[in-house]
């Protein structure tokens, strides 16, 4: 087919897209350690380990559909607490 839009309705012309935004999904999970009588507690002030996953979201004027979503990464994006034992002081 010489049209590939005819031959592939998943092509689309760029007067179609209306608008792009990126979505963010942030979750945090509270980090606990194990207190004198072996039970959980919460760190004071409190630690969390996040993780990330992104998205853009295409939006388009389409008869069949309104967006598309493409996620940008495979797997969730994990960022943990550094220790926050203090340091001495230098000088």
């Amino acid at each position: 087919a010489r049209d590939l839009a005819d031959a592939n309705p998943d092509i689309l012309d760029c007067t179609a897209l209306t608008g792009c935004r990126v979505d963010i999904d942030e979750s945090r999970t509270e980090q606990k350690r194990e207190g004198p009588d072996g039970k959980e507690v919460s760190y004071n002030p409190p630690r969390y380990e996040y993780s990330y996953d992104f998205e853009v979201i295409i939006s388009v004027n389409n008869p069949y559909f309104d967006e598309m979503k493409f996620r940008l990464n495979n797997s969730s994006v994990y960022i943990e607490p550094q220790n926050t034992m203090q340091r001495p002081m230098m000088g």
